[in-house]
């Protein structure tokens, strides 16, 4: 016990102490005369004129209608005159119905009060609407009168519709139209990726030299195989520049990976772009754009001007 007191004693002391006090100013707003307040306030119609008198009994009346009668500085005094009138007017009929013959008389007054009917019309006399008013003025700064939203007015009659109308299907088409146009560029760019990701040979076929890929050439042509045959000058171009140590010749790559090895090149002579021949090769073999024998010479005539670029280099 000794050690409870000093431990436990002053804490519980002092809670018992602040529930006295608390029950002690409960009674006494419970003991102020509502029903004076609420005829006063009865007997005036006037918003500024009730503030005036709700503020004069502030100090005596709960602390809850305290604490609203405070807010009226800060809200216009209609916005809760009415809402504590109510207030009041309940804790009034509470006196009434404990003194003999005063229930009668404080109903009546209820009843008369305009919030009493109220159906839920006046949304802004109940505590969510308080709370909320409180917010937009703690963030404001300032009341505002809130404003209905502006309604979008169609054109009258059926000319304004009649020239939308065509304005919007033409939009609508337009659209699609770009969809499908850039869709397309998109499938073809992608069809040529693919086709330049491929190496010029495939995996399975044989290794062989120059002269065979020329031999090759040649046969390839007098079948009328015309697109194979180009191809087959095409690789006696790279192997050309393998062999005269320009650009060695890698299978696995493609005809664009060639090329850029073969540009940047330090054994590539002055004056020899081999970038028109890819660029062909490309549309031949890969779009399958072939012109029969016209390709296929313009091919033996582009091996022809390589070999000749490249005789001078060891």
């Amino acid at each position: 016990m000794k050690l409870w007191r000093p431990t436990f004693g002053a804490p519980i002391f002092k809670l018992a102490s602040s529930c006295s006090l608390f029950l002690l100013v409960v009674a006494a707003a419970w003991a102020f005369d509502y029903q004076g307040l609420d005829a006063r306030l009865s007997a005036t119609n006037d918003p500024a004129e009730a503030a005036r008198i709700l503020k004069a009994a502030a100090p005596e009346i709960d602390p809850d209608l305290r604490q609203s009668i405070d807010d009226l500085d800060a809200m216009p005094p209609a916005y809760l005159v009415d809402n504590l009138k109510w207030e009041i007017a309940q804790r009034a009929m509470r006196q009434g119905v404990d003194e003999p013959g005063t229930a009668g008389d404080a109903a009546r007054r209820i009843k008369s009060n305009p919030l009493f009917g109220d159906r839920g019309d006046k949304e802004s006399s109940n505590w969510l609407g308080q709370a909320f008013q409180r917010l937009s003025n703690l963030f404001k700064g300032r009341d505002r009168v809130s404003q209905p939203p502006r309604k979008l007015s169609l054109p009258s009659g059926s000319g304004g519709l009649g020239l939308l109308t065509p304005i919007v299907w033409f939009l609508l088409g337009a659209g699609i139209l770009a969809f499908a146009y850039y869709a397309l560029r998109h499938v073809s760019f992608k069809k040529g990726l693919k086709r330049r990701g491929r190496a010029v040979l495939e995996d399975d076929e044989p290794e062989r030299t120059l002269d065979e890929w020329l031999g090759q050439a040649d046969d390839l042509a007098a079948q009328g195989r015309y697109r194979e045959a180009v191809r087959a000058l095409y690789l006696a171009c790279l192997l050309k520049f393998d062999e005269k140590r320009v650009a060695r010749f890698v299978r696995g790559e493609t005809n664009w990976e060639h090329l850029a090895r073969i540009r940047t090149s330090a054994l590539l002579p002055p004056g020899l772009d081999f970038r028109p021949s890819t660029q062909a090769f490309d549309l031949i073999w890969y779009g399958h754009q072939v012109n029969a024998m016209v390709d296929v010479d313009r091919f033996r005539g582009w091996y022809g001007e390589t070999k000749t670029a490249l005789e001078g280099l060891a």
